[in-house]
């Protein structure tokens, strides 16, 4: 069907499920279709992509794995992160030649334009071809995604797994065929070593499976096997790598240590106080009670408070609702309401459940944590037939409108459609000029780096009063020794990090419910004659700190 044809056609009224079938459909391949919607997905992303030259703050924590991994120290490179695939790609891209920021940003645009690929099987096999062009279109112009596609970081590249995976777990559950769901089990490892989400994937694998043996009695044996070979293939994949490539690594990951941690606090196991660990030079005075070596700090290590849980409700939703975008939320929820027959059914219903179980995740995390935009990412991935849906239903009743009520000629609803998708194209492409919550925060210690480096010189040492600062410490190219206990300040006392270590640059950010707070400490710190510090003027760009730089 050509490309045209597919706007002139109402929305199909009801969808057949694949799960209980005998035999799955065979469709044709459309490759002319994909090669248009991966270009139209590539070109926003390349645009951003031209005009974006920041390193993200997780860019920096993966380029540090990617240089461990060059030098054999195993423990530095997955101990942040966990056994994950993503620094290993930093580190092939890295060998290419070029600027590990070039090529890191273009291999994120390249797997998030890659993305539309599976994504359009998926879904062209649950609805229709229709469906899955809108949706990939929506996918194509989504302001959130198009931000964090030119961003070096493994989300885009998990997309992509996620969306394989999906593929090949349908195709598998409906046509029963073992290199498919060996293939998904591939990828479902891939995508688990990539973001913890990747987890999730084991939902559709396990109903999908579930709901297809009453629809093939004659192979249920087959199916049963050839299901449980693919769930071998996650622990079986990470043995694989253990006792070959990382033979010599102090220990076996298959879940990070930090989610184990977070979800034993959150049952109320451990505490949820958290120690940030200072390093202190040697030759220097360690603080009362510390070691020569290092001193805690009993402070939260991620700068995260508590709020009331009906704050955190608002804020939770807001978030989720942001992750959407206004517009395509909106189509989201007119899309299940219209079908909310097909999207209760058991081969949709799945998706559902596995939706919830992220809804949990995320709000088990942001307990502890600080939430992130990100991690709702997955729920937008699979409600993209949703969109589509929510689109074409209402490009239909503007063609009826338009027809004063009659039914709308072909013509009429490809024109009321491309209008829709123009509004879509035009808001997704308004809200991705890299304008993330985070993408100020990355500016200023970017600009905050450069300014220490210009000024004050490299491999200077530096203290701060928060955890993140990993881009202060790569753009000046210096070395972050410790972290302020807000305490001390309290006390009008000198931070006791400040006194042992002495370091070169003290950065002391100011926000307006502690801006008092650091004002004293900053005020303390100067009067010290004997610290010998002086304050200097920063620019504008470079935020609201305080910079405290040893003249003696």
């Amino acid at each position: 069907m050509p490309f045209p044809v597919l706007f002139q056609q109402a929305p199909a009224p009801h969808f057949p499920n694949g799960l209980l079938e005998t035999d799955a459909k065979a469709v044709a391949p459309r490759w002319g279709l994909l090669a248009v919607l991966a270009l139209l997905c590539f070109l926003p992303r390349a645009w951003i992509a031209w005009h974006w030259d920041l390193v993200w703050t997780d860019s920096v924590t993966y380029l540090h794995a990617a240089e461990a991994i060059e030098r054999g120290d195993l423990h530095a490179a997955f101990e942040e992160t966990g056994l994950n695939i993503y620094p290993v790609i930093l580190c092939g891209l890295r060998q290419l030649g070029a600027d590990w920021t070039v090529v890191g940003t273009w291999w994120s645009v390249l797997m998030a334009t890659a993305t539309v690929l599976p994504l359009f099987g998926w879904v062209r096999r649950q609805f229709d071809d229709q469906v899955a062009t809108v949706a990939c279109l929506a996918y194509a112009f989504h302001g959130k995604l198009i931000a964090v596609s030119v961003l070096i970081i493994r989300d885009p590249t998990f997309w992509f797994l996620f969306n394989v995976a999906l593929y090949l777990l349908w195709r598998a559950a409906t046509e029963i065929r073992w290199r498919l769901f060996f293939a998904a089990g591939l990828s479902i490892a891939l995508a688990v070593h990539t973001r913890s989400e990747g987890w999730l994937l084991t939902v559709p694998l396990l109903f999908w499976s579930a709901f297809r043996l009453p629809a093939v009695p004659g192979r249920r044996r087959r199916l049963v096997c050839a299901a449980s070979v693919c769930v071998a293939m996650i622990p079986l994949g990470m043995a694989v790598v253990n006792v070959t490539w990382l033979r010599d690594a102090p220990r076996w990951g298959l879940v990070r240590a930090a989610h184990v941690e977070i979800v034993r606090n959150w049952l109320g196991w451990e505490s949820t106080r958290g120690e940030a660990t200072a390093v202190v030079p040697p030759g220097t005075a360690a603080p009362a009670g510390g070691s020569p070596a290092t001193m805690t700090l009993d402070i939260d290590p991620m700068g995260f408070s508590h709020a009331p849980l009906p704050k955190e409700l608002c804020k939770f939703g807001e978030t989720l609702v942001k992750s959407y975008t206004y517009l395509l939320g909106l189509l989201a929820l007119v899309g299940v309401w219209r079908w909310w027959r097909v999207y209760l059914r058991r081969d949709h219903q799945t998706l559902l459940f596995m939706v919830l179980a992220l809804l949990a995740m995320i709000w088990i995390r942001n307990t502890q944590a600080r939430g992130d935009i990100r991690y709702f990412f997955p729920m937008v991935l699979v409600s993209f037939p949703w969109i589509g849906l929510g689109l074409l239903k209402v490009s239909e009743w503007g063609a009826r409108v338009v027809s004063w009520w009659r039914e709308p000629k072909p013509a009429t609803r490809a024109a009321m459609t491309g209008v829709l998708l123009a509004a879509v194209v035009v808001f997704g492409v308004s809200k991705s000029n890299t304008n993330l919550a985070s993408a100020r925060f990355m500016r200023q210690h970017a600009e905050l780096g450069r300014w220490i480096h210009s000024g004050c010189g490299a491999n200077r040492t530096i203290v701060g009063n928060i955890i993140e600062t990993r881009l202060v410490q790569h753009y000046s190219r210096g070395n972050v020794v410790g972290y302020v206990d807000p305490r001390s300040c309290e006390r009008s006392d000198v931070p006791a990090v400040v006194r042992a270590v002495h370091p070169d640059i003290v950065l002391l950010w100011s926000d307006p419910p502690s801006r008092v707070l650091w004002m004293r400490c900053r005020a303390t710190i100067l009067a010290d004659r004997e610290l010998g510090y002086a304050a200097k003027q920063l620019p504008a760009s470079c935020g609201d700190v305080a910079v405290l730089v040893r003249v003696r």
